[in-house]
């Protein structure tokens, strides 16, 4: 009855190192939320990431830090500008972060021989009724210099 109780032991004992050695391993947890190609345009949501297949470039769509727009019920003297912030990473290399705009420059940018321009933001701004963040889309092409 021992021998049985040593053995019990013992693989208790081996679950739990085989756990801990899976919950520590390093796991790709970024989620893939479009694959595209380059000279192909592509749009994310805030918080989304998208893949160029076959050049292990990623790119993150951080956020919308400003959207000074001309809203479509509303009358104005120049059209406004909405400004995204994204984050490049190329395989093992250093990620950088870029901004572009909607009408004042730069709409276009570059990253490690890559060109990447905001060709449209969605949706246009409502008077009188804020954006939501997870509302926003952005349509960008990315395309080798």
């Amino acid at each position: 009855m021992s021998r049985n109780i040593i053995f019990a032991k013992n693989a208790f004992f081996a679950c739990v190192i085989g756990i801990l050695l899976f919950a520590c391993s390093p796991l790709d947890t970024e989620t893939i939320d479009v694959k595209t190609k380059l000279q192909e345009r592509f749009t994310l949501g805030v918080g989304q990431m998208a893949e160029i297949q076959d050049e292990s470039l990623r790119v993150h769509l951080d956020s919308v830090p400003e959207d000074s727009r001309c809203p479509i019920n509303a009358v104005c003297i120049w059209a406004g500008n909405a400004r995204v912030r994204l984050t490049l990473t190329k395989g093992g290399s250093q990620q950088q972060q870029l901004e572009l705009n909607t009408t004042t420059e730069p709409k276009t940018a570059k990253y490690l021989g890559y060109s990447v321009q905001l060709v449209e933001l969605t949706p246009l701004p409502t008077a009188g009724e804020p954006t939501k963040s997870g509302d926003y889309r952005a349509t960008l092409l990315i395309s080798k210099q």
